[in-house]
């Protein structure tokens, strides 16, 4: 029986946005954390936090693999989409997937690991309810590369025995916030990619589902997929609406700070449901709606700012 000590010890592969996050989460609950990045201010901003080691370099090539070890050690694969388009995203995702999968298996498994997938897998419309069994063939040709990512990991249980996707709804939070670059604009310009659901998670509640998946051995007890959103998909339309008005009563609306729009894609129109998380972790997300996840950002931007 491996013995994991007291203290859990996290590997975080690609520290960005939502790795930096868990990161530092599980260092507040006074977790050992390693970490994998590419970008050299996060790594050291990771540093600095109390990460250790920090290693750079893309999840891809195997120059890494000897400086981490992934024995009874909890690995969040969260890479972001990488540049370089389709081949970037192939590169990050699926030969980034196939890389880490080599490396547990060969450093003799991990304790579980969790790769954050995207819900943009699912391709169904008409508003309709999506969950995890629904067929996932939605999102072209990335999407297609998403699911093999999946696959490889699914598939292995060399890897490790627990072995979880969480799709990601659309991720906003704390400097990441498009929506209200948009409404921001002196006058609110609509089209048909933007009448349809948005399902959406705020930054914390991943960081939050990360940890809850990873410490409760009760759930899922092998592999599967899970879908991480909030409670409430809300017409795209609806929510720029809400937010242009709020926006123009405090004042805030600024032509000259958003950068001219180019029109959207047509997007899948279908709302996810969450009902398998909170069913087998008993997750509950900080910021159930929209409206709760852009309450103090809104704050935020009509706070004065502080003399200098």
């Amino acid at each position: 029986m491996t013995d994991y000590g007291q203290s859990p010890r996290l590997i975080v592969l690609g520290a960005g946005y939502v790795g930096r996050c868990v990161a530092d989460k599980a260092l507040r609950r006074g977790w050992r954390v390693s970490a994998l990045t590419w970008n050299q201010d996060d790594a050291r901003a990771l540093l600095a936090a109390g990460v250790d080691p920090v290693v750079t370099g893309p999840i891809h090539n195997r120059e890494w693999h000897g400086a981490l070890s992934p024995a009874g050690a909890w690995v969040l694969n969260c890479v972001g989409s990488g540049r370089g388009g389709l081949e970037g995203y192939r590169q990050s995702y699926l030969e980034g997937m196939r890389s880490a999968a080599e490396w547990a298996s060969r450093g003799g498994g991990a304790r579980a690991v969790v790769f954050t997938g995207s819900t943009s897998v699912y391709g169904q419309g008409n508003g309709r309810w999506v969950s995890e069994k629904d067929e996932a063939t939605g999102g072209g040709e990335r999407g297609k590369i998403l699911r093999e990512a999946e696959d490889r990991l699914l598939d292995d249980p060399t890897v490790a025995r627990r072995r979880m996707i969480l799709r990601l709804g659309g991720i906003y939070g704390p400097g990441r916030a498009f929506l209200l670059q948009r409404a921001r604009l002196p006058e609110l310009l609509l089209d048909s990619s933007d009448h349809v659901y948005l399902n959406s998670i705020r930054l914390e509640d991943i960081c939050d589902a990360v940890l809850t998946v990873f410490q409760n051995d009760s759930g899922m007890k092998e592999a599967g997929v899970l879908n991480a959103v909030d409670d409430e998909p809300t017409l795209k339309s609806d929510i720029l609406a809400a937010l242009h008005a709020r926006l123009g009563e405090l004042g805030l609306l600024d032509a000259e700070t958003v950068p001219p729009r180019r029109r959207s894609a047509e997007r899948p129109n279908r709302r996810i449901s969450n009902s398998l998380l909170k069913e087998l972790y008993g997750w509950r997300p900080l910021y159930p709606s929209w409206k709760d996840g852009y309450a103090d950002l809104l704050d935020n931007l009509a706070a004065p700012e502080s003399p200098r």
